[in-house]
């Protein structure tokens, strides 16, 4: 079976020069647009999402609504397409049935996609197309580059690089040992936390969970180790 990602690989392959998209001053090559798909796939798994996991896009038509299309098909994520003319409970209904981890947003609608974060507990990713990178909303760009930076970068790396080198506010690496390690004694588990219930607990510290796990290596340094 052919999977839309790989029309995509062959075209690159085959035809790399070739124009693929044109959208205002935009134009990218088939070669450009596949490396820019990579990227996003990548930076979307390194800000802890996995395969499986549903991701709502709620963008007008764009270069960035393609590369995140066959992004998501690429990492093996589910695409929940919202239509931006429906009202906000409307797309809150839609998101939270649809049980959407992120959002990827264009400028237009960030106002509706933080009221979409106030309301819904499961979305935990915030992504802003053309985002100034001033709050909450993970600047798309920065995604993009962020993991690409240095060659063959882990997701580990890539947590850290937007913490530290970015300076983003709500990032929660999940598999950071002394993260995890300071969850497991703060709340009184049995055993180190896996990824996703690391996310589950983490969700009360949202939009500072960069800044909680300040805390939590605090801890993990100042107490016995194991």
């Amino acid at each position: 079976m052919t999977l839309l990602s790989d029309m995509l690989i062959e075209h690159a392959a085959e035809q790399a020069d070739a124009e693929a998209v044109v959208f205002e001053s935009t134009r990218l090559c088939y070669g450009e647009f596949n490396r820019r798909v990579n990227r996003l796939a990548n930076g979307l798994g390194s800000l802890g999402l996995e395969r499986g996991d549903h991701v709502a896009l709620l963008m007008a038509n764009c270069h960035q609504y393609l590369e995140a299309y066959y992004a998501l098909s690429k990492a093996g994520m589910v695409c929940v397409p919202l239509n931006s003319r429906l009202s906000e409970r409307e797309l809150s209904y839609i998101v939270e049935h649809s049980e959407s981890a992120a959002l990827i947003a264009d400028l237009e609608h960030a106002a509706t996609t933080r009221t979409l974060r106030d309301e819904i507990d499961r979305l935990g990713c915030l992504i802003g197309v053309e985002a100034p990178g001033e709050d909450e909303l993970i600047p798309y760009e920065e995604v993009i580059a962020a993991v690409t930076r240095i060659r063959g970068v882990g997701e580990w790396t890539a947590h850290m690089l937007l913490m530290f080198s970015l300076g983003r506010p709500d990032v929660l690496p999940v598999g950071d040992y002394g993260v995890r390690k300071a969850a497991r004694d703060l709340y009184g588990l049995d055993s180190l936390p896996k990824p996703r219930e690391l996310q589950s607990i983490a969700n009360s510290w949202q939009p500072y969970r960069s800044v909680a796990c300040w805390y939590l290596w605090r801890h993990a340094d100042i107490t016995a180790p194991d």
